[in-house]
Formats: structure tokens, sequence, C-alpha cells
């Protein structure tokens, strides 16, 4: 699984990073870097994220379930939290309330959840039937993954400002520290 994770981060590179450039240099850098580690593949998406904060992000266009063109540039002045998940990934189920929660908590402050899904759109539908959501979803985000280079890792979380730089990332259900602890990290971004 590590040497499927370095093959992505060596084989990085075919996308169009026009309008996040130092996202890619770093991205390359941090690769450079930790080619030859012996890390596990979580100890280097843990470094990946700690090494890539403060980049801006890479820009997406991508279509919602609502049959909405979601760009990523047009949320500018919010603070965006991308959430990547699977429906049946267990500690995606297992944030889902906290993360409803936070989004009718946030909203006011102008921060914005989007929630992207492995599946296709019928599947994310149909999981939506039994599960309610409060933010906009996005079916079929491979693509967007890779954009940011993410390891098949779920969930993973991305927080960007408001002018566009990544500020968080993590991966793994880390709601559960506290919710409260969480929002008071949004709030000292915004």
């Amino acid at each position: 699984m590590k040497s499927q994770f370095l093959l992505c981060l060596l084989l990085a590179g075919s996308f169009d990073f026009s309008n996040a450039q130092e996202y890619k240099e770093k991205y390359a850098e941090f690769v450079s870097l930790n080619k030859d580690s012996a890390y596990s593949l979580l100890q280097l998406a843990d470094k990946m994220n700690f090494y890539l904060q403060g980049s801006n992000a890479p820009q997406f266009t991508a279509q919602s379930t609502e049959n909405k063109e979601i760009n990523l540039s047009k949320f500018k002045g919010n603070t965006l939290v991308l959430n990547f998940w699977n429906t049946k990934c267990e500690s995606c189920l297992k944030e889902l309330p906290q993360l409803n929660r936070m989004a009718e908590e946030l909203e006011r402050n102008k921060v914005v959840f989007i929630f992207l899904l492995t599946e296709n759109e019928k599947e994310v539908m149909e999981f939506f039937k039994r599960e309610s959501m409060k933010f906009i979803t996005i079916p079929n985000s491979g693509s967007v993954a890779e954009e940011f280079y993410l390891p098949k890792i779920y969930p993973y979380t991305i927080i960007i400002d408001q002018s566009g730089k990544i500020k968080k990332m993590w991966f793994a259900n880390r709601w559960d520290e506290s919710v409260s602890n969480v929002i008071r990290e949004i709030n000292e971004i915004l």
C-alpha cells in the first residue's frame, strides 16, 4: 500500500495547477524529500498534511448532486471545509452527525462544508434517502482528490481559508476529539 502511495506521489504532475502552482511545487518537494523514507502510509500522509499547510489550494470544478457546478474559486471570501469520504467507511459514517451539527453552527460565519464522495450519484442519492446532510455534496470526486494528491484514506478533511490557502489537513475521524475544539480551530481561521 505504501508503494502505491509513493508511486502516486511520484507520478503526480499531470494535472493543471496553474492557479495553485505553489501547492504543486510544495508537493513535489515533499515527494523528493520522502521518496526513500521508511514511513508507513499513514505517517507519510500525516507528514504531507503538515508540509502542505499554508499553500494555495488547487482549483477544481465539479458537479453537485443538485446539478450545480461547484468551482472552488467561487467560494473566495468563505472558509471551506472539504471532506472526502465514502458511504461504506465506518469512520465516515460515525462523523456525519458531528459534521451536520458543525455545518449548522458555522453557516452564519461564512463557513461552507463540501462533501466529496467516491461513489456515483445514484449511490450517493440512495444513501442520503436514509441520512440527512447539511452541505454541498459532490459524487464521483476521485479527480478532485487526485488534484490534491490525496492518498485513499477516508475520511480526509481539508480546511481552506477565505484567501484560498490550506490551513489544516487531516485524515481519519478527528471530529470525535470534540466538536467544540474543531469549531474553535475553524473560528481561529475566520
